[in-house]
């Protein structure tokens, strides 16, 4: 949406620049210029005790070598917010496989927050906690392979 705006803007002004020169501008810049700083954030979090984490499927248009159909994830990992430090990093990712979590976490001992999601049960070196809002989900979930067992 926000690209949207800007791009409406510019053509306002006389410039044509398409949404995808922004969004290419943007993660230009992330890389180049903004990596050593969410370095330094990661590095930061992983020294917390409490870590909260959650991934959410998105649709990447145009996306080299993926058709437009494609799920991705965006990975986010909190501090929480009862820290000195509150920290959120949002990491892309192509799929949900818990080995993502595992390498984004991969130096990380403390307790991890999550929902019910498998893939967290690959992260080592963890206390993990299941999030009180899915805890009937959780149950009915337990119940229900207990029942087919």
């Amino acid at each position: 949406m926000l690209l949207h705006r800007q791009e409406k803007d510019f053509k306002n002004i006389g410039m044509e620049l398409s949404r995808s020169t922004l969004s290419n501008w943007i993660v230009k810049t992330s890389d180049e210029w903004l990596s050593v700083m969410v370095s330094r954030f990661h590095e930061k979090l992983l020294s917390q005790t409490h870590l909260h984490a959650d991934e959410t499927p998105i649709q990447v248009m145009k996306e080299e070598r993926r058709p437009n159909s494609s799920k991705s994830y965006m990975w986010v990992f909190t501090s929480g917010s009862r820290t000195d430090q509150p920290i959120r990093i949002f990491q892309y990712r192509t799929g949900q496989a818990g080995k993502n979590a595992s390498e984004i976490l991969s130096e990380y001992k403390g307790y991890l927050h999550t929902d019910a999601y498998s893939g967290y049960g690959v992260v080592k070196n963890i206390k993990r906690c299941l999030c009180w809002s899915h805890y009937p989900r959780t149950m009915i979930i337990r119940v229900a392979s207990l029942e087919a067992a």
